[in-house]
């Protein structure tokens, strides 16, 4: 299929349009959860319910009748990782760590190996980078590999004077990784798909650098796809599988067993990547990516699940976020997708609220083509693992806090 040559270029929308599409949208999705709220629970736990007049006083950076979708400052040009020429870096997201003693964020990052390789490698070619940054905002730059491939889909803790990175794969190939060459887009490339390794890791460090070495875990951890684990206030290590939740007093276990999640998905909406936290009133949240199978229009993006004491959840059908982001620059830009949510909480005088969302983002927006941008991919949260389209990086967004 021919691929168009600004294929990685954002779609440009006057802000008069954005804001008047913006406000549609917020009617539109006020309209359709048009209800008094009797419950903090009817403010997606996400603020308060003001029972005098059975209105949600929504938390920054939550709004909407319901405080059901976060908002957003605009975004700086580029990503925090891997945004540059496509295919000279891959990346799919990760999570960010302030050290005091070096006074640095630390960014641990899926990092795609191969010569000019896309996201379609990631099965067995998926490392996990320790990049840097003086601010917490970015761009962060390459320091070294931690855990070679096969690894992927990081997120690292600070426990106990140790640096852990949760992660699937268990990062000891012995297969060379193969180059790609993708920014030749022939149609044809080299490497395979078959996942390298199965087995799912942690690794542990004094040193955001390394050495990163695996642990010994004891307890119900085996089976935790896409981990994503959350360090509480009390010191309890909480941790969010796909769909499950596990607790253990410590990263090394020992494990309790699982607590089971039960988001709906379907063909138009399917949930995936949880991120988990916990917020300032005890409540437990996840946000999620979410997509649908179907050709453009079809498209999804979020997901957002809440519960009072982690055993009962209830899970919005309104979507957090879409896939599109204003540029600081009033560019308004697509994304094919937009996956592994990761919140930042880089604020330590309010440490229970996001002050940032990290994602991995697919650019690609086949603009010649309205009617169906994503055509090539089949659907448009494939194009990550589209061969030639499949250019990746790592993005960070500002959310309104103020």
């Amino acid at each position: 299929s021919e691929v168009h040559p600004n294929r990685y270029l954002p779609t440009v929308i006057t802000m008069r349009k954005f804001i008047f599409a913006a406000a549609l949208l917020q009617l539109l999705v006020q309209s359709a959860a048009a209800q008094k709220c009797t419950s903090d629970t009817d403010c997606s736990l996400n603020g308060v319910c003001d029972t005098s007049t059975s209105t949600c006083q929504c938390d920054k950076p939550w709004s909407g009748e319901s405080c059901a979708l976060l908002t957003f400052d605009p975004t700086p040009a580029g990503g925090i990782y891997g945004f540059g020429k496509p295919f000279d870096v891959t990346s799919w997201g990760g999570n960010v760590i302030y050290s005091p003693e070096d006074e640095m964020w630390h960014l641990f990052v899926t990092d795609i190996q191969g010569t000019e390789c896309g996201l379609h490698m990631w099965h067995n070619q998926s490392s996990i980078t320790h990049a840097v940054s003086p601010t917490v905002s970015g761009p962060y730059k390459k320091q070294e590999t931690v855990i070679p491939h096969q690894a992927h889909n990081p997120q690292a803790i600070f426990f106990d004077g140790y640096y852990y990175i949760f992660h699937i794969g268990s990062g000891d190939s012995t297969k060379p990784p193969v180059g790609c060459n993708e920014h030749a887009a022939a149609g044809t490339f080299s490497g395979s798909v078959l996942r390298d390794t199965t087995v799912n890791q942690i690794h542990r460090s004094k040193s955001p650098s390394g050495p990163f070495v695996p642990i010994n875990v004891t307890g119900n951890y085996g089976g935790c796809n896409n981990p994503a684990p959350y360090v509480a206030a009390n010191g309890t290590v909480f941790l969010w599988c796909t769909w499950e939740m596990r607790s253990a007093p410590r990263p090394e276990g020992p494990w309790s067993d699982p607590i089971r999640l039960s988001p709906h998905s379907s063909g138009d909406r399917h949930w995936e990547d949880p991120f988990g936290w916990i917020d300032q009133r005890g409540h437990f949240h996840v946000l999620a990516h979410t997509y649908a199978m179907g050709p453009y229009p079809a498209i999804a993006t979020s997901g957002h699940a809440y519960s009072v004491d982690g055993y009962s959840w209830n899970y919005s059908a309104v979507e957090p976020y879409n896939s599109t982001v204003l540029r600081a620059n009033g560019v308004v830009e697509p994304f094919s997708t937009m996956e592994r949510p990761k919140l930042v909480f880089s604020d330590a005088s309010n440490p229970h609220t996001p002050t940032h969302l990290i994602n991995g983002v697919a650019s690609y927006w086949n603009t010649s083509n309205p009617a169906n941008p994503c055509q090539v991919c089949g659907h448009c949260s494939a194009c990550k693992v589209t061969a030639g389209v499949d250019w990746t990086y790592t993005l960070m967004r500002p959310l309104a806090t103020k």
